[in-house]
């Protein structure tokens, strides 16, 4: 492991003291450069051969990718009440994707390199958009579903990421050519509509994308109105929606109109609002400031959920440099930890109990059980044995101070 924070310095961080880049969880190499190979490979074939922007038959059909089983049955309820035809992904594994070929070992990559949790489902979106493949049709409307800090939709250990799903549309571009709306319901998915890297992502491998629908903060659990709302202003072929009200949504079209409250908030609010968070965010990951809690406004975990939200707006908005957009999204990774602490230091322990009850016995120290100790205890603890541990036993615990996301992966963030 590269070289991480010592726990002390946990109370003083600042953008510079962040050690860690924002990487994908770790994966086998050798899969991992599989995939990424097949899926060059496959935008390389779609720049020649793939139709040309609305050449392909267009429906109104929607695709629900729903990760949250609490939000799931709600969500495709209100969209077919609305009157829309839901084509549901199960989250079982299809016998047949439909596909021979170069294409169907392709996809095979793509989905060995992808999360456990989330095969089913990228399998089941495989076989969806086969029959396109084959000349036929996809549903035009894509929903993606379940808690997110912005790269993944997820629900507990099982994890979608948002990179996973394009390169699998990379790879069935005649399937992906029939998307023309997505509504990515989950929070924090604002990013997709309001960061110019993030549109142009989907918009590679969705060449037909004509709207783009998230949240920049909070999405209700199973929010129905909006997804009524969604369907009502995307029936046909639409290429703009119009939002009323102040609410999280935040809206974008392809050529990047922007629409929705926290994308045309002035700038300095949202620079008074990161500096704010800047002054908590030590005394925060010390533990000193209670942890592992929501926002409501008359609780005590408020400064830590409106940190977290500053900082994730803060990183969407292009008009912030990015060498602060980078520092912001490295602090509401380490803040998104701390909001779900009590399950991410219990799957900490549970994945690498072995590991630390034996650098503790090596180092001849009492073993410290990460379960029950607060953060405050947690900082404490390590500040105090990590000079005597070694090797991986120190890595993990440096890790564990720091927060570091490529230990503590974004799929044990569990909250309700």
């Amino acid at each position: 492991m590269t070289d991480r924070i010592e726990p002390k310095s946990v109370r003083a961080f600042d953008h510079e003291s962040m050690p860690w880049p924002k990487t994908e969880k770790r994966k086998d190499p050798e899969v991992s450069g599989a995939v990424d190979r097949a899926g060059a490979a496959a935008v390389r074939g779609y720049a020649l051969h793939a139709p040309a922007s609305r050449s392909v038959a267009l429906d109104d059909r929607v695709l629900y990718v729903g990760m949250n089983p609490a939000s799931e049955a709600v969500e495709v309820a209100a969209l077919r009440g609305a009157g829309a035809d839901v084509t549901q992904i199960a989250h079982s594994e299809p016998r047949s994707i439909g596909l021979d070929g170069s294409q169907a070992e392709a996809v095979a990559r793509i989905l060995a390199g992808a999360p456990k949790g989330s095969r089913d489902e990228l399998a089941s979106i495989a076989k969806v958009w086969a029959a396109a493949e084959r000349g036929g049709t996809a549903p035009s409307r894509l929903v993606l579903s379940g808690h997110s800090a912005g790269s993944s939709i997820y629900y507990k250990d099982d994890s979608l990421r948002f990179d996973d799903l394009r390169k699998l549309a990379a790879a069935m571009p005649r399937g992906a050519a029939h998307v023309e709306d997505l509504h990515l319901s989950g929070c924090n998915t604002g990013l997709a509509a309001m960061s110019t890297t993030e549109r142009e992502a989907w918009v590679r491998v969705f060449p037909n994308l004509q709207t783009l629908w998230g949240y920049q903060g909070s999405c209700a659990m199973a929010p129905g109105e909006d997804l009524r709302a969604w369907e009502q202003k995307t029936r046909g072929r639409a290429s703009v929606i119009a939002l009323d009200g102040n609410g999280p949504v935040v809206v974008a079209n392809r050529f990047g109109r922007l629409d929705g409250a926290a994308a045309h908030r002035p700038l300095a609010e949202v620079l008074a609002d990161a500096k704010e968070a800047d002054a908590l965010f030590p005394s925060l990951c010390a533990g000193n400031i209670p942890v592992d809690g929501e926002g409501n406004a008359d609780n005590p975990y408020l400064p830590l959920y409106k940190s977290y939200q500053a900082y994730q707006l803060a990183r969407a908005r292009e008009d912030v440099p990015a060498a602060d957009r980078a520092a912001y999204h490295s602090k509401a990774d380490a803040l998104l930890r701390l909001r779900c602490y009590e399950s991410v230091r219990k799957h900490f322990v549970d994945q690498n109990e072995s590991t630390l009850r034996a650098g503790f016995a090596a180092a001849h120290l009492p073993y410290q059980d990460f379960k029950t100790l607060d953060r405050a205890g947690a900082v404490a603890a390590i500040d105090g044995v990590l000079a005597s541990t070694t090797g991986e036993t120190r890595d993990l615990l440096r890790a564990f101070a720091a927060l570091d996301p490529n230990v503590l992966p974004e799929e044990w963030c569990e909250h309700e």
